[in-house]
Formats: structure tokens, sequence, C-alpha cells
């Protein structure tokens, strides 16, 4: 099984659900850029109209101090009803994603 194969059946384990550019529940944010993802991964919920959104991603092989701040922050802004976008990569983005 290839790596990323793993990773995406970790991540719909993990509750992750995928959506696609043409559903109703892809960003309409994302529709406006030049090369939009053909899908996206995700956790909790999804609203088409968000504006209030922030990417949250970093280094792989990243400190422990690194982690608690992508954490925390991620936790925060949250809480505050941003939506929060981060990779699947390990590292920052796993953290942002907690």
């Amino acid at each position: 099984m290839s790596v990323t194969r793993e990773r995406i059946q970790g991540e719909t384990a993990a509750a992750a659900m995928c959506i696609t550019r043409d559903e109703i529940s892809y960003p309409a944010n994302l529709r406006e850029i030049p090369l939009p993802p053909e899908r996206l991964w995700v956790r909790g919920r999804v609203e088409a109209d968000d504006t209030l959104a922030i990417a949250i991603v970093g280094a792989r092989e990243a400190t422990q101090y690194g982690i608690g701040c992508a954490e925390r922050l991620a936790a925060d802004l949250a809480a505050r009803g941003i939506t929060i976008i981060s990779g699947l990569a390990r590292g920052i983005d796993s953290a942002a994603r907690m």
C-alpha cells in the first residue's frame, strides 16, 4: 500500500470526508483561484461560503515547541469560528488538525 493511500485511509478513519469541486459544499473562495484542488479531505463542518479561514502549514520535522504553538493557535482560532486549513503532512500540518 502506498504512503498516500495509507495517509488517506488514516484521515478517513479519523472522521474525514472527501468533497469535490462539483459539490455544493466545496468552498466558494477556492473556486475563484486559478487551479483549485480537485478534492478536499475535511473534518468538521464545511460551509461553502466560509470567508474566515486561515491556513496553518509548516515543517514536517517540527520541534515540540512548534507543534505546541500550532496546536494552541489552531484551537484558539477554531474556538472563535475561524476555519483552519492544513495539509496532510506530519509535523505542523498534523498539529493544526488536532
